[in-house]
């Protein structure tokens, strides 16, 4: 099974319905933010973004007032959000048509795919909850787990696409492999995978997590008999069969530094060239105490501590 054959589809027909026009995005809450990412992803070009409630400092964004001149003939409107009433009349008095000159990229997306929750946002994990019924959007908070350790912290997806813009900085090879550090729900391998990683692995604490992600791998068809259910300090051995390691900062203290002990003890072990791709770095000291670990990449992103650290051990 392709997971993502249809989302791939969807992205082909929103590139389409723009192609030779203005853009114009109309709506930049989480969905206008995610269609803002595939667009810039591809190289292509969003000229007007619209939004009369919020305002972003990385865009320039105008007021609905702003646009009164465009037409039909020279504009493709593309709406984020949900059914407008005002919104189409706003249009519909500029002659534009519903699936001719408008869409509403939610409902382009989840009606392709027979989904119920049309209006649900769209991402890369919504997609996959919406087309498969999986379990990966809600958090789960530390006094929610099943007896957590005391370093750790709470699991949260993030929003998908920051870890996809993360990812096409890297070209995979068919050898390479990944190792998630509190894998979650599984909803960050997934997207590696996506990327081209074609063998990944991770570890998971949480029983009812790691549950969790056992049922959504078998809904999308995706072997999980590499996801272990345990203490990621206490993962050694395993270690020596990647050269990706990932995290989204599921843990601190000393669970962290033993992590990181673990890496280099693999190194010394089977030497190879290893990428340790850590997003939301708190413990970025923690990483260059051990000399062996270089910062060579710093990302901005749009996860709630915007910064991912790439750091690299040479062979």
């Amino acid at each position: 099974m392709e997971i993502w054959k249809e989302f791939d589809e969807f992205v082909d027909k929103l590139f389409y319905f723009s192609n030779g026009k203005c853009t114009v995005l109309w709506g930049y809450g989480l969905s206008g933010l995610f269609i803002h990412h595939l667009f810039s992803r591809f190289n292509r070009r969003i000229e007007y973004i619209v939004d009369d409630s919020s305002m972003n400092p990385k865009v320039s964004i105008m007021r609905s007032c702003e646009i009164e001149n465009i037409t039909p003939e020279t504009c493709a409107v593309i709406l984020s959000g949900e059914h407008d009433t005002e919104k189409e009349k706003f249009l519909k008095e500029r002659r534009f048509m519903e699936n001719v000159h408008f869409i509403y990229a939610r409902k382009y997306l989840y009606e392709s795919i027979n989904s119920q929750n049309v209006w649900k946002n769209i991402s890369y994990y919504e997609y996959l909850e919406n087309r498969f019924n999986v379990d990966i959007v809600e958090r789960k908070f530390v006094e929610k787990m099943e007896n957590p350790k005391k370093d750790a912290l709470n699991y949260s997806p993030g929003m998908g696409y920051p870890l996809i813009d993360v990812l096409d900085n890297f070209i995979f090879k068919p050898e390479d492999a990944v190792f998630d550090f509190g894998c979650g729900k599984g909803g960050a391998l997934l997207l590696f995978q996506k990327s081209g990683v074609q063998k990944i692995a991770g570890v998971e604490y949480d029983k009812p997590l790691y549950n969790i992600l056992l049922d959504n791998f078998q809904k999308v068809n995706v072997s999980s008999e590499n996801i272990i259910n345990g203490d990621a300090a206490l993962i050694k051995n395993e270690l020596d069969e990647y050269n990706y390691f990932f995290m989204y900062n599921p843990f601190q203290g000393e669970t962290f530094r033993q992590v990181i002990d673990n890496i280099e003890e693999s190194w010394h072990r089977k030497k190879r060239r290893i990428t340790f791709i850590y997003a939301g770095p708190y413990c970025h000291h923690h990483v260059v105490e051990h000399e062996i670990f270089r910062l060579s990449k710093q990302i901005c992103t749009d996860y709630s501590v915007r910064n991912v650290n790439i750091y690299t051990i040479e062979k």
